[in-house]
């Protein structure tokens, strides 16, 4: 899992965040291959702590990562991500 971010300084207006699995990983230039993607628009500096945390414990569970990577939909990568399933 990759997490660009952006603040303020940089024209975020908002918190905001998305998630992309993708079916086939991209590679960079360092042969790094990611599935997932993660961006980040970080306004209120307190608030995005929590998210921020949320996210590496995500990325740090490779039984959840695992399960995300074979969500079949949106729906069900989202209980994923909240525990749900």
């Amino acid at each position: 899992m990759v997490i660009p971010h952006a603040a303020p300084e940089k024209g975020v207006l908002a918190d905001a965040f998305a998630m992309l699995i993708l079916k086939n990983p991209i590679a960079f230039e360092n042969g790094h291959k990611v599935s997932i993607v993660t961006p980040l628009a970080i306004y209120n500096q307190k608030r995005h702590l929590k998210a921020l945390s949320e996210l590496v414990e995500i990325a740090e569970n490779e039984t959840k990562i695992a399960r995300l990577l074979n969500a079949k939909d949106v729906l069900e990568a989202q209980f994923i991500i909240n525990g749900c399933s």
